[in-house]
């Protein structure tokens, strides 16, 4: 038995439409859409959300989890920092 998907988004359909509009980062937009598409009705389970977005059906859990307790600015805020850390340069037979 799988658990029912319920999301309280507060953000009007209109305000989210327009962050879509106005966002450039393809991450961002993805899960802009995912609260978009949850908000009008157009898909309400985590499946139909992952089919849709091309993602898994944990990765719309975790986004649910991350808008439930950090808000719209802590799904938007992406912990990514990317390819390897360049410190100190490395210095051959010294």
């Amino acid at each position: 038995m799988c658990r029912v998907f319920k999301l309280e988004i507060l953000e009007s359909p209109e305000a989210l439409e327009s962050l879509l509009k106005e966002e450039k980062d393809i991450r961002k937009r993805e899960r802009l859409q995912f609260l978009y598409w949850y908000k009008i009705g157009q898909a309400k389970t985590r499946e139909a959300l992952g089919t849709l977005l091309n993602r898994s059906q944990f990765a719309i859990g975790q986004w649910a989890d991350t808008y439930r307790t950090k808000g719209l600015q802590g799904l938007l805020h992406l912990n990514y920092r990317g390819g390897n850390y360049m410190g100190q340069p490395f210095e051959h037979g010294v």
